[in-house]
């Protein structure tokens, strides 16, 4: 099936729109408490999932976005480490939404191709407490082979979702890729 028919079928339903345009405004937009926001925000971004999910090759044991950037919080890495009982290290190189575009490709270039801390045997170790931006990752190729060949995939574009994190944070968060907080052992 075409890239393009993919995205007629995923849009078609109307489930991706209701949670990009109405779910996730809403969640950014209420009063509730950050970190109850943040987990709402988890619950998004698989209910997106989910809307995709009949539509990709992606699938347990496939591992090509876990060698792309990954630029994370640091409130996302600390419950990242909670969840897995370890500790995150402060960063040593922190991403900067608002720099240049050549100082963003620069800093996403370290780590395009490195494997996450997490990957573990092609599997990701820590799926069920993975971050946002994990979590909205999805070829919608016909076959997982555009990511096997180290290609960036035809995608659905759910960054509004990954962006919904630093609307509730704010600029005044910490952000760096996952590697920083937790580097390669």
């Amino acid at each position: 099936m075409a890239v393009e028919e993919t995205l007629r079928k995923i849009n078609a339903q109307g489930k991706l729109h209701r949670i990009v345009r109405e779910r996730l405004p809403a969640l950014v937009g209420s009063a509730e408490p950050t970190g109850r926001k943040l987990v709402r925000l988890r619950q998004i971004a698989d209910a997106a999932a989910a809307a995709i999910a009949p539509f990709t090759p992606c699938g347990k044991g496939c591992s090509a976005c876990c060698h792309n950037p990954a630029i994370i919080s640091e409130l996302e890495a600390m419950a990242v480490a909670e969840s897995i009982g370890a500790t995150a290290a402060t960063p040593r190189r922190i991403f900067d939404a608002g720099a240049s575009v050549e100082a963003r490709r620069e800093y996403f270039s370290r780590y395009a191709g490195v494997p996450c801390a997490f990957l573990k045997g092609g599997v990701c170790s820590i799926y069920a407490h993975r971050p946002v931006v994990c979590r909205v990752q999805h070829s919608i190729e016909d076959s997982p082979a555009g990511c096997d060949a180290g290609r960036q995939p035809a995608s659905v574009d759910l960054t509004e979702i990954h962006l919904g994190e630093r609307r509730i944070l704010g600029r005044m968060m910490i952000y760096a890729d996952i590697r920083e907080f937790f580097p390669p052992a």
